[in-house]
This record gives structure tokens, sequence and C-alpha cells, in this order.
């Protein structure tokens, strides 16, 4: 690799708080799975599409998805 690479657990982390934040509330189900690596000092940008359910994910500015996920709230269970 020709830098050092973030974390995936991390950009999983990123992912979460930013759906927590956009339903308001910490009770949904999520998954996520890394699809390439991300390097330090990289560009890149986080994703979010749909309202209680959809899809969150970290892109790099110069193109391509480095990790992804889905969530949709529990909130009414």
């Amino acid at each position: 690799y020709p830098e050092l690479v973030v974390h995936g657990p991390l950009q999983a982390t990123l992912l979460m708080n930013c759906v927590a934040a956009k339903l308001g509330t910490g009770l949904f189900s999520f998954s996520y799975r890394g699809t390439a690596p991300l390097h330090a000092g990289e560009p890149a940008f986080i994703r979010i599409a749909g309202e209680s359910a959809g899809e969150v994910s970290v892109q790099r500015v110069s193109g391509g998805v480095t990790m992804q996920a889905r969530f949709f709230d529990r909130e009414g269970e």
C-alpha cells in the first residue's frame, strides 16, 4: 500500500454514528462490509441515502467506495 490504511472498523463506526444522527436514535439494525482500502490523507466523504432505511458509505473523492452499510430503523419494534 502506498500509505497507511484507515482502520475498517473505524470507518464502520463513523458510518454508524452518521446513521444514528440521521435517525435521532441508536436503535437500528446495521450491517457493513469493507470493499477497498482507504489510505491516510486520501480525500473521502460519507454518502447516506434513505430515511428510516437505506444505505450509507465512505466514498473516495477520486471515485470508489471503501466501506458500505445498510441500515433500518427498529424504533417501532
